[in-house]
Order: structure tokens, then sequence, then C-alpha cells
């Protein structure tokens, strides 16, 4: 199909995030350079009483906090977020250094969670913002004290350099009145905190997801054809009913964006590129397996992945829906007895993979066969049987597509379905005849496939519960 939505609008650039701060081989310090500055050690951390808590913290205001702050259990890239004032200094190695510091800072904070200071009996750790500011201050002033000891020195040293960009970020601890610091603690605390969706009213809201259809939908005919009650007959229904007027859908590649557990390690310059404004509903195609662990056995689970799809759904305030399809195609390893009617995968090994130039890390190093009915195979081993998610996904495209088409034919409508992967779009894209090779595998195993469709949405109010 030559349709919208089949090219590379799913792929694009995130502005800031083009390798600043890379040091080229001409830059690098040598022999004749000044000699490194090695900032002192910071002195191990206890946790003294910090200062009792004002009245009002204008640091808990400008984020728009409750005085509770809960810890991530990761810490948020900064190039996500980052104010252009700070680009320069985060992206140098001072400021790789003061971030190194921070961290290690706010590990123990974490860590010392499992003290009895908190309010309820779970792992968490909240904290008292003021506390939190207190900390801050402890490493940013000693660590601003050391770096501007050495920049202004009689000698040069490597930090001479940098004195500009670290100056605008904090300023000098001469000057007076001193530097507002109230941003770059903002900015931190953002690196810090436990992810959080928001009200305009600026309360939290937890996404949580509903399942849509009950039981799940049996075999791969439910997602190949466009009948009553299959996955494209649902979400069309879903994307085209109601009042909405949406021009952007976007499918996205779920499996392959979302495969690493830390969040820091998804693809932004897939997730998180401008998308001019063109905001619209989301349906994620993924293995059920990665659902699993990523919903259902991860409590932020839910709250990272919804933030991540932000500029494709736009935000509570649009209102867009985030749909999961999760497809099961049972493993042969799951099932008991005579191995018949599932999916077996195979890993090349290191050879195989060098011969076929193949990444030892890579993806394209899983191999999968189909075992009918009668335990034999049908399908013989192939990469392509493994993505059967990402066909799925195609199949899903090309019904949304054509109906698009009719429905704009009618109004004058401008609807579009756009693909998000962090794939090369003509490898991500299936020919007529590997679909039709995929659907004559998996039809043979039909009684063993099921999926399921989620939605994920983040309301004001969820059986009472609102979060602070």
């Amino acid at each position: 199909m030559e349709g919208r939505g089949r090219g590379g609008r799913g792929r694009g650039y995130l502005p800031g995030r083009g390798g600043r701060g890379r040091v080229s081989p001409s830059e690098q310090p040598g022999p004749s350079s000044p000699p490194p500055f090695v900032p002192l050690a910071l002195s191990s951390l206890t946790l003294e009483d910090p200062p009792p808590p004002r009245q009002t913290s204008p640091l808990s205001e400008a984020l728009s906090l409750s005085p509770l702050f809960e810890f991530s259990h990761v810490w948020i890239d900064l190039g996500r977020v980052m104010p252009p004032e700070f680009e320069d200094f985060f992206a140098s190695p001072p400021g790789m250094r003061y971030l190194r510091a921070m961290d290690e800072r706010f590990v123990t904070l974490r860590e010392a969670g499992v003290q009895p200071r908190r309010w309820d009996e779970t792992a968490r750790f909240l904290a008292n913002t003021d506390e939190l500011e207190y900390h801050l201050d402890n490493v940013t002033i000693r660590w601003r004290q050391e770096f501007m000891d050495s920049a202004l020195a009689s000698t040069d040293t490597v930090n001479t350099p940098w004195f500009g960009a670290v100056y605008r970020a904090m300023g000098s601890p001469y000057e007076q009145p001193p530097k507002n610091l109230e941003p770059l603690y903002k900015l931190l605390l953002m690196r810090y905190a436990k992810p959080v969706v928001r009200a305009d009213d600026g309360r939290r809201i937890d996404p949580y997801y509903i399942n849509l259809l009950g039981q799940p939908i049996p075999g791969w005919v439910a997602l190949y054809t466009t009948q009553a009650n299959t996955v494209s007959d649902w979400l069309v229904r879903y994307l085209l009913g109601g009042d909405r007027d949406v021009n952007t859908t976007y499918v996205v590649d779920g499996t392959n964006l979302f495969y690493e557990f830390d969040p820091i390690k998804w693809p932004a310059r897939e997730l998180y590129q401008d998308r001019n404004g063109e905001y619209g509903p989301v349906v994620v195609f993924m293995k059920n397996h990665m659902v699993q662990s990523k919903f259902f056995q991860w409590e932020m689970g839910p709250t990272y992945m919804y933030n991540a799809l932000q500029h494709m759904h736009g935000g509570i305030r649009h209102g867009h829906d985030v749909f999961i399809v999760a497809i099961e195609v049972k493993s042969c390893d799951h099932i008991r007895g005579e191995r018949k009617r599932c999916i077996q995968y195979k890993k090349q090994t290191e050879e195989e993979a060098r011969r076929i130039q193949v990444d030892s890390d890579s993806k394209e190093r899983r191999r999968c066969r189909i075992i009918g009915d009668n335990g034999q195979v049908v399908a013989n081993y192939d990469h392509l049987l493994c993505e059967y998610d990402d066909v799925a996904a195609n199949i899903f495209v090309d019904h949304l597509q054509e109906v698009f088409d009719q429905v704009n034919q009618t109004d004058g409508g401008q609807r579009d379905a756009v693909i998000v992967t962090d794939e090369k779009m003509q490898t991500f894209i299936k020919t007529p005849d590997q679909i039709g090779y995929m659907t004559a595998a998996m039809l043979a195993m039909w009684q063993n496939i099921e999926t399921r469709i989620f939605q994920l949405k983040p309301v004001m109010s969820r059986g009472g519960r609102v979060s602070p």
C-alpha cells in the first residue's frame, strides 16, 4: 500500500540531543595541557537533621508539589527536560562531575528510605521538600566552591575553560546577592522524582489500564481481518466514535521502543521528537510478555509509558486515548506434554551471526519456527516469524488507512495513520508476501494465539484515590 503514514513521519530528530558534550580528539588534553583538577572527595553523607521547615517552600511551589516528594527507582535523563540555559553546563566535563556527585548523594538518600521515617510500610521514601533543598545546597555549594577555587587559581587547570558555563548555571560563591539556584534544583528534582502526570490544577494523577474486552480475542483471524469483533473492528469504532476531531493516529512499535527495562534507555529520538502539535490517539502493539513486565509487574510502568508517549497524545488536556494491543503467541517452552501449536525460539550462535553479518547483540539473532497441530514443523526458523507483533501492526495500519481514506472522501477530512518505530522504515514495513507467509504460519497454531486490548488513561479520581 502506498498510503500516507507508511512513510517516515514516525521518525524524527530531538533538538538538543545531537551529541553535545562529546570532546573531539583534538580537544582532548595533551602532554602540554594544564594539570588536571581532581575535585576533593565529598565527605560521606550523614543524615543529620536539616533546619526546621519553613512555613512555605518556594521550591515546593515551583515544582507544583505537595510538601512530600517521592523518589523514582531510576534517574531520568536530563536531556529530555533540559532548559537551554543549562545545556552548556551539563554537557561540560565539570557539569558531568557535578551530576555524578549529586547522584551519589541522592542514591544515599533513597537508600535511607529503608529507615522508619516514612508514613507507610511500603518501600517508598517520602521526603519533605525543604529537606531535599538542604541536601541540594550541601552538595552544590561545596562543589561550586572547590571548582571556582581551581578555575580562578593563578595556574591554569582543565577547569579554567569551563568557568563561564559553571558560572551561568550556578553563579559564584563570591557574588552578592547570591544567584537563585531554584531553577537548577527544579531541574535536578525532575531527575530524581517519581514520574507523574499532572492535571491543570497541579494534582498528580496515576494512569492505569483497563481491559476493554474482558475476554481475549482468540486466533490470528482476529488480527488479520476486519470482520465484527476483531482487533481492527474494536479499535476503529473507538477511534472514529463520538465527537472526536482527530487527524493523526499514531501506531507504535511498542515491543522495540519499550524493550529496555530502564526508561532512560528508551529511544528518545523516536519518542520525544517535536510533532508540531499534531496530537492524537495512540495504538501500541506489543508482545504479551512485554505488557506483563511493563504493566502488571511494574507499578510505575503505566506512568512511565504514558509520559513517554506524551509527544503523540499530548497529555490529559487533549484527552486522546492510548490503546495497548497485547498479542500472546504461545511459546513451545510453555507447552506441557507434546509440543504442538506453538512458536519455538532459537538464538543464533556467535559464528552464525558473524556469517550473516548480524551484530552479536542484535535482536535479529533471534529466529523462530512454528510447530503445527500434529507436532510437525509448519514454518522453519526465520527471524520474520519472531516479528508477529510488527506484522499485526502493519495489517492494522493498512486497514486503518483504508477506513480513513473512505471517511476522508466523505467529509473532506485529513485523517492519517503514522508509524512510530526505531527500526528502519523499510525494515518495519512488511511486504504482502511477508504478511501472507506469517498469516499461513499463524493459522496453523491459531488455538494458542490470544489478543487483549487495554486502554491506558489517567483520570481525575480512581475510586476516590487522587495522588497528592
